[in-house]
């Protein structure tokens, strides 16, 4: 768990390259090398909602809002 300041144009996407620079295995984990998004097999969630439902990278991110990593599942 990470405390982060945010500041007030903060969105999604730079609260996690911000974390992904101090963290280079973050970085390797959470991006695709070639696209430069998120990779297929990372799922955020954003205040407990998928990313892409109510949220996206670049929404922005308030103090107290929490960001949620969580390697992708699938079931039925």
């Amino acid at each position: 768990m990470f405390d982060e300041a945010v500041a007030p144009d903060a969105t999604v996407r730079t609260v996690l390259l911000r974390l992904s620079d101090r963290y280079p295995t973050l970085r390797e984990v959470l991006w695709d090398p070639a696209s430069h998004d998120l990779a297929e097999h990372v799922e955020i969630l954003v205040n407990d909602a998928v990313l892409g439902i109510t949220h996206s990278l670049d929404s922005p991110v308030q103090d107290g809002d929490w960001i949620t990593l969580l390697g992708q599942y699938a079931g039925g």
